[in-house]
């Protein structure tokens, strides 16, 4: 990006340069897309930008702000970023509204959204338990996202009795 706020080209990932990480909103007219022929089907705008801008001298432009990101792209991200969060405005615990969590029960680093019961002796690490989900008793996990099996599952999740389980 130049002075003006002119992209000028892409740095790729791991390439050492100096560059800037693209989050947010953008906001195109029209004609950037006339290019593209009618029924194509884009994953990511990613590869028109480098010919509009070797065409198109100041057509992409960006603003730059110095604020922090957080991504959260990932479960795994979005527990790092909750905690950290959390963490900063000083809750020592992530617990949704009205969870029922037994007292012999332990939570490390493990986020509750509302309605979960967390039964006793139950053990939860670094594991996000989504809305209404029961966590049985005296049962252990570590690096996973809980959720209340409702028979849909999704690619990479298993349904172990009534919680369907998926690797953060």
């Amino acid at each position: 990006m130049d002075g003006a706020g002119c992209i000028t080209g892409r740095v790729l990932r791991g390439s050492g340069q100096p560059s800037y990480h693209f989050i947010g909103l953008q906001i195109v007219e029209a004609s950037a897309f006339d290019s593209v022929p009618p029924d194509t089907q884009y994953e990511s705008v990613a590869a028109l930008y480098p010919a509009l801008i070797a065409q198109r001298p100041g057509a992409v432009r960006a603003w730059r702000c110095d604020a922090e990101f957080l991504d959260i792209g990932t479960p795994a991200d979005y527990l790092d970023s909750a905690l950290l969060i959390g963490a900063r405005e000083g809750v020592s615990r992530d617990v949704g509204a009205r969870c029922r969590i037994a007292p012999t029960a332990q939570l490390h680093r493990s986020i509750l959204w509302d309605d979960v019961v967390v039964e006793a002796g139950a053990v939860l690490r670094d594991t996000i338990v989504t809305d209404g989900a029961r966590v049985p008793a005296d049962t252990s996990w570590h690096g996973v996202t809980l959720r209340r099996a409702t028979g849909h599952g999704v690619d990479g999740e298993k349904q172990i009795g009534d919680i369907a389980v998926a690797p953060l």
